[in-house]
């Protein structure tokens, strides 16, 4: 028999803290108490999932700025991709 517990569970993490303090979620167990699955509210799954992918840009952002750049002059730049464009 699986089993469906109702509770309350503080986020933690103050990323996605800034949004919502509390979010209501129910725990699916099996007989011997061992989670196996969350059910979370729609709204609130929408909001962690919009945080995660704004955490992934963050990510990706700090990776690249991590790297050697090398700056190349605009001019330079527009001149490469008409070129490219003419030998097309």
């Amino acid at each position: 028999m699986i089993w469906v517990k109702c509770l309350i569970f503080i986020v933690s993490n103050t990323h996605i803290n800034r949004i919502y303090n509390t979010m209501i979620t129910q725990y699916i167990t099996d007989d011997h108490g061992k989670t196996l699955a969350v059910v979370v509210p729609v709204k609130d799954y929408e909001k962690i999932m919009e945080e995660l992918d704004e955490f992934e840009c963050i990510k990706a952002y700090d990776k690249v700025k991590a790297r050697k750049q090398e700056f190349v002059p605009a001019a330079d730049v527009f001149k490469s991709i008409e070129q490219k464009r003419k030998h097309l």
